[in-house]
């Protein structure tokens, strides 16, 4: 999981659909440089050799996840 925030600016992320060394990788609409997935390092384009920071996260099931934080919520966006 990666902030999308780089040098002052908002990036938006995408997938790609390619993959590169068996790992997904993904794009920015803005510069369309091209991040890979594992290490959030910018690969192609006007941003690359910069690097994505790291945010804390986890994956989980739903179950193990109310167990653990039972008063947690969900977001998500309907389209």
């Amino acid at each position: 999981m990666y902030a999308r925030e780089l040098d002052g600016r908002t990036l938006t992320l995408a997938v790609d659909g390619r993959l590169w060394k068996d790992a997904m990788v993904l794009y920015d609409v803005e510069t369309q440089s091209r991040w890979s997935f594992p290490d959030g390092e910018a690969r192609l384009g006007t941003l690359k050799g910069k690097k994505l920071s790291v945010l804390p996260s986890a994956i989980s099931d739903w179950k193990s996840w109310r167990e653990t934080h039972p008063d947690g919520t969900v977001a998500w966006v309907e389209k």
